[in-house]
């Protein structure tokens, strides 16, 4: 067994949003849901553009 297969994938939460998360290491956004007591994990396909966009996006609704 390698190394890489032993670590698991590292998510950090975006802000105060609900369900959305970042992977560390390649900055990739992710939906984190739990259904049944599995987690699922759905890749957004945006990664820059949403960091530029959040912060503002979060300011205008509150």
């Amino acid at each position: 067994m390698n190394e890489s297969s032993k670590t698991k994938p590292v998510f950090r939460k975006v802000g105060k949003t609900q369900n959305l998360y970042r992977h560390a290491k390649s900055g990739v956004y992710y939906s984190l849901i739990k259904r049944s007591g599995k987690q699922f994990r759905h890749n957004l396909n945006i990664n820059e553009l949403l960091s530029t966009m959040l912060p503002k996006a979060i300011y205008v609704i509150s």
